[in-house]
């Protein structure tokens, strides 16, 4: 484990003022857990961006996994062994990780950013699948506008499915301030129209801050060191979005991660 603090990366010191920060900023017990979940129950019944039946939806899912962790056994993490708990919105639900942090960095009582060794599904809860029209009708927007936001790849987490389009119903409105948007690739990819994909595990496509026409795409694997940029006009941008998602094999990484501060 390696771990930097304001800068010092060795030191007694700097260990412990690493873990206090590493304590503050992250979840150890089945308490924390049920009270961080609570606590965004609470934010999502204000959240004045949903609709009322995407607010209803996403209610449901996070009820059903509260309920969840609630029945379930969990040990009460020791942090010097710098594994936490954390709960992601993934794809189509909910899952619960159990993670171990492999080099962790802080200034003042901010956690930075963490590295992880190893991350273990504990438990997870699905949201429903929706048809197009049905997911018009969440949104309070036209089956037009939807098909347009799939065709854009703005839905990263719909999937075809024998021709029809199926779209998780908590599963929010495109973000018009979304700047980038980060895939992981699984094994055995291949993309014509985009020949880069075939080495790639992770594909990051983030939007030029100074023209909002162009956008920058990553390919890259850090196993085998390949790494390959590109830029692309947003027409391109949104053909190599619509692709991945459209494969099958591709899934948007970094998904919202809510834990607020209950400490």
């Amino acid at each position: 484990m390696r771990w930097i603090m304001d800068g010092i990366s060795h030191g007694d010191d700097a260990k412990e003022k690493a873990q206090l920060v590493f304590v503050k900023n992250n979840m150890f017990t089945k308490g924390e857990l049920i009270t961080s979940l609570e606590y965004y129950i609470e934010y999502l019944q204000e959240d004045e961006d949903l609709t009322a039946n995407s607010r209803k939806a996403k209610l449901d899912l996070f009820r059903r996994f509260l309920s969840v962790v609630k029945k379930s056994r969990l040990s009460d993490l020791a942090p010097e062994s710098w594994r936490y708990y954390q709960y992601n919105l993934v794809g189509n639900g909910i899952v619960l990780e159990l993670c171990t942090a492999d080099e962790f960095e802080g200034h003042d009582d901010e956690q930075d950013y963490i590295t992880l060794s190893d991350v273990k599904e504990l438990l997870s809860v699905k949201s429903e699948f929706v048809e197009v029209e049905d997911f018009a009708r969440i949104q309070e927007v036209k089956v037009e506008t939807v098909m347009r936001w799939i065709n854009a790849g703005k839905l990263s987490d719909a999937m075809l499915d024998g021709g029809t389009w199926l779209i998780p119903s908590d599963h929010d409105k495109p973000q018009r301030w979304q700047h980038s948007i980060d895939y992981l690739v699984e094994p055995g990819l291949h993309l014509e129209e985009f020949p880069f994909v075939q080495f790639s595990k992770n594909i990051d496509i983030c939007r030029d801050d100074n023209d909002k026409s162009i956008y920058l795409c990553t390919f890259s694997d850090y196993e085998s060191d390949f790494h390959e940029e590109m830029y692309l006009p947003k027409k391109d941008a949104e053909r190599l979005k619509f692709l991945l998602i459209a494969s099958g094999k591709a899934k948007q990484n970094g998904h919202i991660q809510f834990s607020p501060c209950i400490k």
